[in-house]
C-alpha cells in the first residue's frame, strides 16, 4: 500500500537501484563477443552427422495395427464394469488420443476428464509388464503349467480352493468364460472388487432418460461424473436447458 514499506525483502528488490544501467566493467563489445562465442559453439554441437539408415518396407504388414491413411479408430473403455465408447487415435500402432464416440449410445461423442486421462495408463512406468506370483515378476508359461499341474486337483474337488478376483464386469465374452468355469468347476468362487461405488443391483442398472425428466433429485451421488452413464445423463440434462425457437421446457434438479 502507498506510504508503507512492504514486509517482503525481495519485494523491494524486485526493481534494485542501476539495474537499468549497463556494468561499467562490461562493455557493449566485450558482451557481443560472448554471445557470438555461445552461438557458435552451440552451432557446432548441433553439426552432428546423423549414422545412415535405411528405410524398407514390410514385407509382412502387421495385421490390423499400421493401415495407411487411418488414424482413428473405434473402441470401448472399461468404467465401472460397464462400455463407454470412445475413439482412439493410433500413430504407428500406439493409441495417444482418445474422444467420444458419436455412434455409441453411451458416450454419444461427449467425453470427461476420466476418459481423456485414461490414456496414461497405457504409460504408467509403474505397470507391471508382466504377471506376478507372490509379489515377484513371474512369465505366463509358469502360470500355465501351474494351472494345468493343479487341474486334476481342482477336478477332483469340483473347484474347491480356486478364487478369481476380477473387477466388475458386463462383458458378454468375459462373463460366458466365467459362468462355463463355474459350472465346470461349482466349488470354486469368483470375487469382484473395485475402489469405487457398484452401480448395478443384482447384475441389473436401473437407467434414466433426463431428457424427458422434468424434475431430477439425486441423493448421495452425482449421475453426471461418477456414473457409467454420466455422459448420456449430462447431455440429456443439457438438452432440457436451451432455448429453441424461443421456447424452453427447463428441468429442475434438486441435488
Amino acid at each position: 500500500m502507498p506510504g508503507k514499506e512492504s514486509p517482503l525483502p525481495l519485494r523491494r528488490d524486485e526493481f534494485p537501484a542501476g539495474a537499468s544501467v549497463w556494468p561499467a566493467e562490461v562493455s557493449r563489445r566485450d558482451f557481443l563477443q560472448l554471445m557470438g562465442a555461445s552461438l557458435a559453439l552451440a552451432g557446432l554441437a548441433g553439426c552432428n552427422r546423423m549414422p545412415a539408415e535405411k528405410i524398407v518396407p514390410y514385407v509382412v504388414p502387421p495385421e490390423k495395427t499400421i493401415t495407411p491413411g487411418v488414424a482413428w479408430y473405434a473402441t470401448a473403455m472399461p468404467w465401472c464394469g460397464y462400455a463407454r465408447g470412445v475413439l482412439a487415435k493410433s500413430v504407428q500402432g500406439r493409441p495417444i488420443k482418445l474422444e467420444g464416440n458419436p455412434d455409441h449410445p453411451e458416450s454419444l461423442g461427449g467425453t470427461d476428464a476420466v476418459t481423456q486421462a485414461a490414456i496414461l495408463g497405457l504409460y504408467d512406468p509403474d505397470r507391471s509388464p508382466v504377471p506376478r506370483r507372490a509379489g515377484q515378476a513371474a512369465t505366463w508359461a509358469t502360470f500355465e503349467q501351474e494351472c494345468v499341474a493343479r487341474r486334476e486337483e481342482w477336478q477332483r474337488t469340483r473347484g474347491a480352493g480356486l478364487a478369481v478376483l476380477t473387477e466388475p464386469t458386463t462383458s458378454p465374452s468375459e462373463l460366458r468364460e466365467l459362468h462355463a468355469l463355474l459350472e465346470q468347476w461349482p466349488e470354486a468362487r469368483w470375487y469382484q472388487h473395485t475402489a469405487l461405488a457398484r452401480f448395478d443391483r443384482g447384475g441389473r442398472q436401473w437407467d434414466f432418460d433426463l431428457a424427458e425428466a422434468d424434475v431430477i433429485l439425486t441423493l448421495g451421488g452425482d449421475c453426471f461424473s461418477h456414473h457409467p452413464a454420466a455422459l448420456r445423463y449430462a447431455r440429456g440434462f443439457a438438452s432440457r436447458r436451451r432455448i429453441e425457437s424461443g421456447r424452453a421446457r427447463f428441468n429442475r434438479l434438486y441435488t
